[in-house]
């Protein structure tokens, strides 16, 4: 029996007393307020009280599909990015199965949230239309590109990037999301369903599902992105060559790129920079500061259209051994 399969068992039994009507063989899938006309909110929980207390919160008219996150399942340690995605594909094959083609809103809190966020970047590939994702408590690194609701607790110091001091938070959010925007609701981590805020927290998701679909992206000629490069010091600048092809690009496009641990599936806090308008160009990236293997992934970004050409750049464009040089040797 593989890792993951001892997960999902131990995740099926966990699940087994949850509320609301299974939606698959093996309850992973269940959902309250089914006869809502709103298009289905799928949320990622934590914990089986979460569930109730939000479709309550709702109301009857918000059918709401729970899902549960790996809290408890996985431990917080090298991997668990992969187990998460692993997870949020496992969800996804069930409701392409067992929920009729429609529109949807997906989301989730705390460590629901890379849970969610595999939910949603499957859901926009294949088989329905989702209107927007919901991130509670847990900051996503990689891109969507949807629009996108932040909830932070107005007491959470360890989560909410305002009390953290993070003033490059809203930045980040506008390259990796279209119509990113941020929220801020009663109470700290851990807090938010009980019966003093669950009003307030129901309030902001049904604002974050309301916030209408993203604007249209302008024409962009296709944008190709590649680099020779196979190995670096860390730190080190590593050459991207971009193959612009015919025509002119919108003022303002920008090229966003991440790391992610190749051992792993970490992902490093998305950074960006200003590209040129047309032409073939080269513009150079930062090497991790960590050693080891790191798969480099470029995508071009149109804020506050978020990204874009966004199916073509889901791929690494290369796979970077880096290494820590003894400088002084």
């Amino acid at each position: 029996m593989t890792d993951f399969q001892q997960k999902l068992n131990l995740q099926s039994y966990l699940l087994k007393d949850w509320a609301g009507t299974p939606l698959d063989d093996a309850c992973f899938l269940r959902i309250l307020n089914p006869n809502g006309f709103q298009p289905p909110l799928i949320w990622c929980f934590n914990a089986k009280h979460e569930f109730p207390m939000l479709a309550d919160a709702l109301g009857p008219d918000q059918p709401l599909i729970g899902l549960r996150s790996m809290h408890l399942v996985a431990r917080m340690e090298p991997g668990r990015a992969l187990m998460d995605a692993a997870m949020g594909d496992h969800y996804a094959n069930l409701l392409a199965a067992h929920l009729p083609e429609g529109p949807c809103f997906v989301g989730g809190n705390c460590q629901g949230v890379p849970v969610a966020l595999r939910v949603a970047l499957r859901v926009e590939l294949a088989w329905r239309k989702c209107l927007s994702f919901i991130a509670m408590e847990w900051e996503p690194c990689l891109p969507l590109p949807l629009p996108t609701t932040l909830l932070f607790g107005a007491e959470s110091t360890m989560f909410n990037p305002y009390l953290r001091g993070d003033p490059d938070a809203a930045a980040r959010w506008t390259l990796l999301f279209a119509k990113a925007r941020c929220q801020i609701v009663p109470g700290g981590h851990g807090a938010y369903f009980t019966e003093q805020n669950i009003t307030a927290l129901a309030s902001a998701i049904r604002r974050g599902m309301s916030v209408g679909p993203k604007d249209a992206t302008p024409d962009i000629p296709p944008l190709r992105i590649t680099t020779s490069a196979t190995e670096a010091d860390t730190g080190a600048s590593l050459p991207l060559h971009l193959d612009l092809g015919a025509g002119q690009l919108p003022e303002g496009l920008s090229l966003a790129h991440i790391w992610r641990d190749a051992a792993t599936g970490e992902v490093m806090p998305v950074a960006g920079q200003q590209l040129a308008v047309q032409g073939p160009h080269q513009v150079n990236v930062a090497a991790p500061a960590r050693p080891g293997q790191w798969d480099l992934i470029v995508f071009p970004t149109l804020p506050p259209l978020g990204p874009v050409q966004w199916q073509d750049h889901l791929e690494p464009v290369a796979r970077i051994s880096v290494t820590c040089r003894d400088r002084a040797a």
